[in-house]
């Protein structure tokens, strides 16, 4: 329900169905699914088309991204193609508890499109995305050393002032990426163990 919007940002993604010792934080999520139950109840029809509808458009976002690297019209489109049909996407597409990995890519992939554009408005909506993807998913926090990569890959064909204006930006998004990393593992730490899970087996003991 929207009544409980401020608890989604406050609270473990699992604590509405009482589940204990969940860490798992994706408030956007959940946003979504209150806005599926608001508007079309619980069509699963909806839920599901949801899933499909943001993977199919993270393929085309994949596409712009490749053509902002310069990359060729045809490798851009079978670079898209190939991420839209490969099969180790299904669980995170046909899962409707899945939503949090089409959801938070879509977030990433929209903000290294603005993170090509080397304009003081197209950054800061690049960090906006990068906020918005680590709202939804966790592991989207690779878009800073990204972002990083993507400016050394670019950077002989960038003018010195664009150089001077991605500086602060790159700056910014580690700072983000810091700051998030540093609430998960303190105030959205729920379960005290740091984990996203309090199950005890050899991948939450260590991390070797």
């Amino acid at each position: 329900s929207l009544s409980n919007f401020g608890q989604f940002f406050t609270a473990n993604s699992q604590s509405g169905v009482g589940i204990e010792g969940s860490n798992f934080y994706r408030p956007l999520q959940y946003v979504v699914y209150a806005f599926n139950y608001q508007f079309f109840g619980l069509n699963n029809f909806v839920f599901h088309s949801t899933s499909v509808f943001l993977h199919i458009l993270n393929g085309f976002l994949i596409f712009l991204v490749f053509q902002k690297l310069r990359f060729s019209r045809w490798a851009s489109f079978f670079s898209g193609l190939f991420f839209i049909i490969h099969p180790i996407h299904t669980e995170a597409v046909s899962y409707i508890s899945g939503i949090a990995d089409p959801l938070g890519f879509c977030f990433l992939f929209l903000g290294l499109l603005f993170f090509l554009t080397p304009k003081k408005l197209k950054l800061s909506l690049s960090l906006f995305f990068f906020t918005l993807a680590m709202l939804s998913k966790e592991s989207t926090v690779i878009f800073a050393p990204l972002i990083l990569l993507l400016t050394i890959f670019n950077w002989k064909n960038l003018s010195e002032k664009q150089k001077n204006l991605y500086v602060p930006f790159l700056i910014g998004g580690f700072v983000l990426m810091g700051i998030y990393l540093w609430l998960k593992f303190t105030v959205f730490d729920f379960t005290g163990n740091g984990g996203l899970t309090g199950q005890i087996n050899i991948y939450t003991q260590s991390l070797w």
